[in-house]
């Protein structure tokens, strides 16, 4: 494992600062240099100064070590050692934290403005257990506003919002009492932490329509040749939290993701042969 810098005791501790929230920025990157540069420099440019930024890079072979140590006066602490994925690297992230709210900023994702964890913080004054807000996602075709869930109630329509973890600002504490993210769910992690919180009796929960961040829609989650496995994962996720769906839906959903995929694969093949 290699190590970077870590935060003194005295400068974060859970504590706030002049009664402002501290935050725990915590990004995650595997051979990303380019974009983690974009997210370092996005968190660098933030005007709030009660931050900590900590990354967790899953041992990189493309510089990115070089560049962690080249930035450490910047960062509050960064590891480099292998992973068994995302959300096993981000729960190494959640450990390490220690500021009164936590906030996921991956390689690639970046705040909307400098001024962006200001005016959270102002949002903060009562302290709610989640903030949830908009996020833009940017693809082929440019950038988009993505959904959120304010008014929703029911599992599978949050589901279907931006319901992640870059809309998100949660206590740690509250990260920490469901056990961070279950690898069980290596796509859709970050929902159930997210639902599994927000469904606690004790658990206040403020929406807003703020932009906070934007992220590429470059991973797992976007590619069609994956459409059924997250499929049959996000069925069985939503089951486990309650979804009432009929087992017909569940597997009528599947058969239409592996429809996709096989239309998705013919035109391919026909593009390649043109």
């Amino acid at each position: 494992m290699t190590a970077g810098l870590l935060l003194p005791e005295d400068r974060l501790d859970g504590a706030n600062i002049g009664d402002r929230p501290t935050f725990s920025v915590i990004t995650v990157a595997f051979n990303a240099l380019g974009p983690l540069k974009a997210t370092v420099a996005s968190v660098q440019a933030q005007e709030y100064g009660n931050i900590e930024h900590i990354v967790v890079d899953g041992s990189s072979c493309d510089g990115t070590v070089d560049f962690l140590r080249s930035v450490e006066s910047c960062l509050s602490q960064w590891i480099s050692e292998p992973d068994k994925g995302i959300y096993d690297a981000m729960n190494k992230g959640l450990r390490l934290a220690r500021g009164e709210y936590v906030y996921f900023l991956n390689a690639g994702d970046t705040f909307i403005d400098g001024d962006t964890l200001h005016t959270v913080a102002a949002l903060l004054t009562e302290r709610p257990t989640i903030l949830m807000n908009r996020v833009r996602a940017i693809d082929d075709s440019g950038v988009r506003l993505l959904p959120n869930a304010i008014g929703l109630i029911r599992v599978r329509e949050v589901f279907l919002s931006a319901y992640c973890h870059q809309a998100a600002f949660v206590r740690r504490d509250a990260y920490l009492s469901v056990g961070g993210f279950d690898s069980a769910y290596p796509h859709f992690a970050d929902f159930k932490a997210l639902w599994t919180i927000r469904r606690q009796p004790d658990c206040l929960l403020l929406e807003t329509p703020l932009e906070v961040a934007e992220f590429p829609l470059d991973g797992v989650s976007s590619d069609w040749r994956q459409a059924t496995k997250l499929t049959q994962e996000r069925e069985r996720l939503l089951a486990e939290l309650g979804d009432r769906s009929k087992a017909w839906q569940c597997h009528l959903r599947i058969l239409r993701a592996r429809l996709y995929t096989f239309r998705m694969m013919l035109h391919h093949r026909l593009r390649q042969c043109t």
